[in-house]
């Protein structure tokens, strides 16, 4: 499954992409390409919204810093880390001015 998304943001703007996952079952999102017109700052996991109990699916937050005017892909992959093939993709297109 292939999902995406769009994010404006100006030079030297922070922004965040927030995906859920299932991490019970070993599910996470990597970060598969970090195109040079943008940065990442921070990566950190937390509930899901409404989803407190053990087992319920979690929130990955990855914060960014807008670098370089111009449209700039990235590419989440979400996996098993001893697997190959991934479950799903998410791609944010960031268009910075």
């Amino acid at each position: 499954m292939t999902s995406s998304e769009t994010i404006r943001a100006a030079v030297g703007a922070e922004f965040s992409v927030r995906l859920v996952s299932g991490t019970s079952a070993g599910y996470v999102w990597e970060v598969a390409g970090e195109p040079a017109g943008v940065k990442l700052l921070e990566r950190r996991v937390g509930n899901a919204p409404g989803q407190d109990a053990p087992g319920d699916p979690v929130a990955q937050v990855f914060r960014w810093q807008a670098l370089t005017v111009g449209q700039h892909l990235i590419h989440f992959v979400l996996k098993r880390p001893w697997e190959a093939t991934p479950t799903s993709t998410h791609i944010v297109t960031v268009e910075i001015y």
